[in-house]
C-alpha cells in the first residue's frame, strides 16, 4: 500500500533528490568547461551506479564490492526507498539512510560553495 507509506516515499525523495542535486553541483563547480563537466558527471554516475547497486543488485555482488556499495549514495537510497516501502520494515533503517542522503547533500553544497570562492568554474 503505497498510500500508507507517502510520507516515507516523500521524504526519501527529497533527500535523494537534494543528494542528486548538491553532489551534481560540486562535480560541475569543479569543473572548467560544460565538457569537462559532461564527461566526469558521466563517468562517476556509471561507477556511482555499478558499485551502489543501481544496475546489478549488490547481494549478486562480491562481499568486498557489496561493502564498498556503502560509500556511495545509490546504495543509501536503495535502502531507504526499501525501508521506506517495505512493511514492517523498521525505522531506524529508513532514518539511517536518511542520515547519510542529508550528510551527502551538506557535503556536496559544501564542497560546491567552497569550489565556487576559489574560482572553480569559469564558464
Amino acid at each position: 500500500d503505497v498510500l500508507r507509506h507517502a510520507g516515507a516515499w516523500l521524504g526519501t525523495t527529497t533527500l535523494v533528490a537534494a543528494a542528486a542535486a548538491a553532489l551534481a553541483l560540486a562535480v560541475a563547480t569543479a569543473c572548467r568547461s560544460r565538457s569537462q563537466a559532461q564527461t566526469l558527471s558521466i563517468f562517476l554516475l556509471l561507477t556511482l551506479s555499478a558499485v551502489g547497486g543501481s544496475m546489478v543488485p549488490r547481494f549478486l555482488m562480491p562481499p568486498w564490492l557489496q561493502n564498498l556499495g556503502w560509500l556511495t549514495p545509490n546504495a543509501w537510497a536503495i535502502e531507504a526507498y526499501g525501508a521506506a516501502l517495505t512493511p514492517g520494515s523498521p525505522p531506524s533503517n529508513l532514518f539511517g539512510a536518511w542520515l547519510v542522503l542529508a550528510a551527502a547533500s551538506a557535503v556536496g553544497l559544501g564542497a560546491a560553495l567552497l569550489l565556487a570562492r576559489r574560482g572553480g568554474a569559469t564558464s
